[in-house]
């Protein structure tokens, strides 16, 4: 198994998973199909072993002043 980023524009399926354009994804390249994606430059090997993880920007609470 190793780590690939889809580089596609459309949805599809690879190596039983499905495949979203940017998505990182761990797959067999043994498989037929993926080897057909990697050949059209459509999946690339991501840099790190594990794939990116996005993080959400972390929510600040906002504080309001209350009158009395």
């Amino acid at each position: 198994m190793k780590t690939f980023t889809y580089k596609g524009q459309i949805r599809t399926t690879a190596g039983g998973q499905m495949l979203i354009p940017g998505k990182t994804v761990q797959l067999p390249e043994n498989d037929s199909r993926v080897k057909s994606l990697i050949a059209q430059k459509l999946l690339v090997p991501s840099s790190s072993g594990e794939g990116k993880k996005t993080e959400e920007p972390k929510k600040t609470k906002s504080k309001t002043e209350t009158k009395k």
